[in-house]
């Protein structure tokens, strides 16, 4: 019986201590992004070797502006599936979008820099969307 509690116990004090996780993004919000649009970020990888991306997904934002977030995960030599998230005005290849990084690893292992007010200029306004696109990405959101 003291077995039973003493195992009740740890598992409340796991709980107390922060192992639980986060409610995840409306599952809704997560989009497949356009093959094209796909190919040019995996196109724009620097990662080396035979670099890919799988699992791209857009998430819009939902305060009128007209910014859209893309999370991929990026395979390539010493890297499993690690999730970047990319920010555009566009979805629409036809309007030439410009692509930029909204997080440190689409900077660091893709052409694409953080837009000239830095990385912060993204992660302050629109942290919603881009745990979004990391999570659409990082669950493969369809699968």
């Amino acid at each position: 019986m003291r077995s039973f509690i003493g195992l009740i116990f740890v598992a409340l004090l796991t709980v107390a201590i922060g192992c639980v996780t986060a409610d995840p993004p409306d599952q809704s919000r997560c989009n497949p992004a356009p093959p094209e649009l796909a190919a040019q970020i995996a196109r724009g990888l620097t990662a080396g070797g035979s670099s890919c991306i799988e699992r791209v997904y857009t998430v819009k934002n939902n305060d009128g502006r007209p910014w859209s977030f893309i999370g991929g995960a990026i395979y390539a030599p010493g890297m499993d599936g690690e999730v970047a998230v990319w920010a555009t005005q566009s979805l629409d290849l036809d309007n030439q979008p410009i692509l930029l990084a909204a997080d440190t690893m689409a900077a660091e292992f893709s052409a694409w820099d953080f837009p000239s007010g830095g990385k912060d200029r993204f992660g302050d306004q629109f942290n919603d969307e881009i745990k979004a696109a990391k999570w659409c990405a990082s669950t493969d959101a369809n699968g």
